[in-house]
């Protein structure tokens, strides 16, 4: 197991592979496939959470909501990610910036692993009615 390494000044240095993974639920559901190391969680850092997911062949994110922004670089693998009611097929190189309180879904639609790593803010960025599709 790696050795996460805390400096004088409040840095972090580690690798993932020295990070658990775990099993990822939803509304108290465990999600089968999709696991996820918690890289950077939010009290580590002030303004953001890092963590890395990993979405085994055939297994799904569900569509979901929540009021704040993130983003999304593909480390591994081919996936299709649905914002809004855009499909998009990403694979190992792609990066997304999903808005706030859109509706979107991850799919593993290839035959390896796809792993991707999350950005998300510490709190909220938006209250929940704010709607980035409806521009009027």
């Amino acid at each position: 197991m790696a050795v996460v390494r805390r400096g004088p000044c409040g840095e972090i240095v580690g690798n993932y592979t020295g990070v658990s993974e775990e099993k990822v639920v939803m509304n108290n559901v465990e999600l089968k496939g999709v696991w996820i190391r918690w890289l950077i969680r939010g009290g580590e850092a002030r303004g953001f959470a890092m963590r890395v997911f990993r979405i085994e062949p055939g297994a799904v994110i569900p569509a979901h909501t929540h009021p704040w922004e993130h983003g999304i670089f593909v480390l591994k693998g081919e996936g299709v990610v649905r914002i809004g009611r855009s499909r998009y097929v990403v694979r190992a190189g792609d990066y997304l910036l999903i808005p706030p309180n859109v509706e979107h879904e991850y799919v593993n639609v290839g035959n390896e692993d796809f792993e991707f790593i999350c950005v998300i803010p510490s709190k909220a960025t938006v209250d929940e009615k704010y709607d980035p599709c409806n521009k009027s």
